[in-house]
């Protein structure tokens, strides 16, 4: 799989846009009850800087967001929630860009398909680390995580967020490659 050189001037001022909306999102959308659990916006910006600045970008951009959100605005809980999420968005970023570069090329004219199996690699991939984050602060705290709190926490609870994203995401993929 190859990556492309995702460190010019550019994609890094994108990638601190992304990291900006991350964080910020989720503020503005608790101020709409109970809004900002069940949507997920902090994860939008993050796929958006996996597909527009690539792989390597996308996941310092996942891996600090939740950090920063939880210094600046309090919200998500560090630990153990914030550090979970820190796995779950890197690997949303890391697989988003890098797969969409892959399918991008093998499946040519065809964007928004590439785009579409792109975020649902991403999404899958990120869930899975999410869940494997738990387990090992599970195994390593007093934290309790189980496979139902796993099911429930990556998809049956997610299940408005994984829609919005998939409705909405593509679209934001060819408006912000443009």
């Amino acid at each position: 799989m190859a990556v492309r050189n995702s460190f010019s001037m550019r994609n890094i001022l994108l990638a601190l846009l992304f990291l900006v909306l991350a964080i910020f999102l989720p503020g503005l959308a608790v101020r709409v009850p109970g809004l900002a659990p069940v949507l997920l916006v902090m994860h939008i910006p993050v796929y958006l800087c996996g597909f527009v600045c690539g792989a390597p970008l996308g996941f310092a951009i996942g891996m600090v967001a939740p950090v920063l959100a939880s210094v600046i605005l309090g919200s998500p809980a560090l630990f153990p929630e914030g550090v979970a999420m820190m796995f779950e968005l890197a690997f949303y970023g890391l697989l988003a860009g890098a797969f969409y570069d892959t399918f991008r090329r093998s499946m040519g004219a065809h964007r928004v398909g590439a785009s579409y199996l792109s975020l649902l690699v991403a999404m899958l991939g990120g869930r899975i680390a999410w869940g494997a984050a738990m387990l090992i602060i599970a195994l390593c705290t007093a934290v309790t995580f189980s496979w139902s709190e796993f099911i429930y926490g990556a998809f049956t609870g997610e299940m408005a967020a994984i829609v919005l994203h998939i409705l909405i995401v593509p679209g934001l993929v060819a408006q912000t490659r443009k």
